[in-house]
Formats: C-alpha cells, structure tokens, sequence
C-alpha cells in the first residue's frame, strides 16, 4: 500500500515514497539542472574570474599606503606632538599591546619600512628600531 507524503524542503515540490520504492524529486530549483562536470580548464578560468570579481567589489575597502608615505606620516604625526606639546612626553603603542614612552627623536630608515625610536631611560639614550605595521598609535602625555 503507497502512502503519499508531502514535503517542501529546500526547494524540492512533492516527494512520493512507499514501501519498497526509491524516492522521486521534481524540483523547480535550477540547482540540480543541467549540472555537468566541467573540465580543469573552465574551473581554471571560472575560478580566475570569481576571483576577479571579488577584487573589484572590495576595491572601494581597500586603501593601499606606501611604507613611506606612512612613515612620512608617522614622522608628522610626532614632530606635530612634539611642537604642540613640548614639555609632555611622547610615546608609541605598538600592534602587540606594549609601549615605547619618553621618546626624545624619532628617524625613518631611507626605505621607509622601520622607525628608529631615540628614548630617554635611566641608563641614559637608547634606541628602539621597530617595524612600521608594528605602530599602533602616537600619544603624548
């Protein structure tokens, strides 16, 4: 005896099943038509464009800076704190949660990716060279 069940999951329309009897989709959904295996060569090229796509959708989020243009910046940045400023000491936090503090001068690197940090310590001057995606902020006070 075959009892009809009705089912609508993910897009399916009537199912039947009964004893004995595989069960039979007919399906509205373009998912499951016409899927072929495609060969190596257009996976190749569909994942190349898919890849392409997603780069232009995210151009508008993504702002490229020059190690030196940061570094030209990092460099502003402290010499605006330390006019605005004078008598408050300048420091850095960096991107893993540790500071520089009483720095005395700051100089960019002639390539631009690392900053050499001049700091007044009890043993006198010391310097601390530090990479420029290792700088979080610059602070005074």
């Amino acid at each position: 005896m075959k009892k009809p069940i009705l089912l609508t999951l993910l897009g399916f329309s009537s199912l039947t099943m009964a004893e004995q009897e595989p069960i039979y989709s007919v399906s509205s959904s373009p998912f499951f038509q016409n899927q072929t295996p495609s060969t190596s060569k257009e996976s190749a090229s569909e994942k190349a464009a898919a890849a392409k796509d997603g780069q232009m959708k995210g151009v508008s989020e993504i702002m490229i800076i020059t190690p030196e243009s940061r570094a030209k910046d990092l460099l502003s940045a402290f010499q605006y704190l330390k006019k605005m400023s004078a008598a408050s000491k300048i420091g850095v936090k960096l991107t893993s949660g540790s500071t520089i503090t009483d720095i005395i001068d700051m100089d960019v690197m002639p390539a631009g990716t690392m900053i050499i940090f001049k700091i007044n310590s009890i043993k006198g001057q010391q310097f601390r060279i530090v990479k420029i995606e290792d700088i979080d902020t610059l602070t005074n006070g």
